[in-house]
């Protein structure tokens, strides 16, 4: 086989000599070089041999190291969406925090520490079916009321399906509308229509009960409405003359519906052994406070006295109106206005006529 390849080249080398006129090539050393070829060959075979593994190796090495690459990747990439994803929550539930305290602040919703235990400071109750901006409002679930504000004035807003966890009395049973408090009882409020008349019957059974404990055996109570003085009379300046007219009206109805034309009068079984009675409605009325310490001392005979009504009142007129005007600002609807009430009552005389036996 050796024979013929050497033949082959052999004949490969005088094509080419003949082809490029270039000198032959010794036919003896034909076998050297092939000699070289195969020499150079087994080398990089042996090369190939000795340095295949290591290539290998360090190709295996690199791709681990891709994959480790890759893999760190991943995971910082997963581990800092992570974060992000914590981040936002964290966010969202600061921005949430941010809503509910602003809420709480805003709506002031009533829970159990919230509830009053003096009500001087809230001249107004309002009973309330629900709330529709508090009732789906998380911050307000549960709570049993709100509080609301306006002119400085607080109002105490009750569901009326949670009345009785507030301590408050009230005149009759607890329904929905406006109460204004009772000014000689703490914690006890009267409604708004039923004010003005509720507070004249509790002021002649109050006057009733005195002259029983004092052991009178008969009393009566009657009323005159002084003429109201305009605005020009007092020497003021008018310029509200639609107001003024529409006051006079209501005046002039609230005035109809006490009924003052009617005298209200009683008897008892007279006793000489008087009782001192607690004042509730004239606890500030020196006529009567004198009337019963000339009583108590057996020099009081029988009398009339007369005393104005507003003195037993509890208010001023100005104070009832910045009471109408929080009303007003609220959008409550009370169906009296207190500042015509104590307009009204600033201008009734009472008579009280009580007499003894002696």
């Amino acid at each position: 086989m050796e024979n013929n390849v050497e033949k082959e080249v052999n004949n490969e080398i005088v094509e080419k000599q003949e082809n490029q006129e270039e000198k032959p090539i010794e036919k003896g050393k034909v076998k050297d070089i092939l000699s070289k070829l195969k020499e150079s060959g087994d080398s990089a075979a042996k090369w190939v041999e000795e340095n295949t593994p290591v290539a290998l190796e360090k190709v295996g090495e690199a791709a681990g190291m891709v994959k480790d690459a890759a893999e760190t990747a991943a995971d910082w990439a997963d581990a800092n969406a992570k974060k992000a994803k914590n981040w936002i929550e964290a966010q969202n539930d600061a921005k949430k925090l941010r809503q509910m305290e602003y809420d709480l602040k805003t709506l002031r919703p009533i829970f159990d520490e919230d509830i009053p235990q003096n009500y001087n400071q809230y001249p107004i109750l309002n009973i309330v079916e629900s709330d529709e901006k508090r009732k789906n409002n998380p911050v307000c679930q549960g709570s049993y009321g709100f509080k609301t504000e306006a002119r400085d004035i607080d109002v105490i807003n009750i569901y009326l399906s949670s009345f009785d966890h507030f301590k408050v009395n009230i005149n009759g049973a607890a329904e929905e509308g406006v109460y204004f408090a009772n000014p000689y009882i703490p914690g006890e409020y009267i409604e708004s229509n039923q004010y003005a008349i509720y507070l004249k019957d509790e002021r002649v059974r109050e006057l009733f009960r005195i002259a029983d404990c004092l052991g009178a055996k008969y009393v009566s109570v009657s009323f005159t409405m002084l003429e109201k003085k305009t605005e020009e009379e007092k020497g003021k300046l008018v310029l509200k003359k639609g107001k003024d007219k529409a006051e006079m009206e209501a005046e002039r109805k609230l005035s109809e519906s006490l009924q003052l034309s009617i005298e209200h009068s009683s008897h008892f079984k007279p006793h000489n052994n008087p009782v001192r009675p607690e004042l509730i409605y004239y606890k500030d009325n020196n006529t009567i406070k004198d009337l019963i310490d000339r009583r108590m001392r057996n020099s009081l005979v029988s009398d009339t006295y007369s005393i104005m009504y507003s003195s037993a009142s509890g208010a001023k007129i100005k104070e009832a109106a910045k009471i109408d005007g929080t009303i007003k600002a609220l959008k409550l609807g009370a169906a009296q206005s207190l500042s015509v009430c104590f307009s009204v009552e600033s201008r009734i005389r009472m008579s009280y006529r009580i007499e003894f036996d002696n």
